[in-house]
């Protein structure tokens, strides 16, 4: 099987496009083949299989997507190998080597800058915001915390976020306690930093 570098599909496909034709997968039921819904896609199969892995692997989907992806290369596996044991168990230790890397992945410093900023700028709540970007909500927030941190947006851009917070917060004094924690990191590393 030819192996399509991640690099490339990247190129090709937004994160919003893999995670649209992943999810359309996942939520296909279990009887219907990887095979029959690439075939719909136009899709080449090393193609969608670098798609689920980087859908895994750089947070696009959610935990529970990943678990209904593992449980239908699991039912592949099963009904299609003649080495059944051997299969599964390559299956698993795959999709264990996603977890993990889904576990360690991270934007670069310019790719969370520009998150935030976008978000900071967008209409939308937390949840909607990553739906239309592709990224789960868990690397979002890692991503929005290192970014106030670290110092990667300016103060203006803070005000924003904080405002937009409280705009969408069911409980204000949560939001205030979130922010002075935030504040007090970004602080800290400024002074560790130098940064004035």
């Amino acid at each position: 099987m030819r192996i399509i570098p991640q690099d490339q599909i990247l190129q090709n496909y937004s994160r919003k496009e893999i995670r649209d034709f992943v999810y359309g997968y996942a939520c296909l039921p279990f009887s219907f083949s990887l095979y029959q819904y690439i075939c719909g896609c136009n899709l080449e199969i090393e193609t969608f299989e670098s798609m689920i892995s980087i859908s895994i692997s750089h947070c696009i989907v959610s935990d529970k997507i990943v678990d209904i992806l593992e449980q239908k290369a699991v039912l592949t596996a099963y009904n299609y190998s003649e080495t059944l044991e051997s299969s599964i168990r390559s299956v698993k230790t795959r999709y264990d080597n996603l977890r993990d890397c889904r576990k360690k992945f991270s934007f670069s410093n310019v790719e969370v800058m520009n998150l935030i900023v976008k978000y900071a700028s967008s209409p939308f709540p937390q949840k909607e915001f990553c739906k239309t970007e592709g990224i789960t909500l868990y690397l979002f927030q890692r991503s929005f915390v290192r970014g106030i941190c670290t110092c990667l947006v300016s103060d203006n851009i803070l005000s924003r976020l904080y405002e937009k917070s409280i705009l969408h917060a069911t409980d204000k004094s949560d939001v205030d306690n979130l922010y002075k924690i935030l504040i007090q990191a970004r602080s800290n590393y400024q002074q560790e930093h130098h940064i004035t």
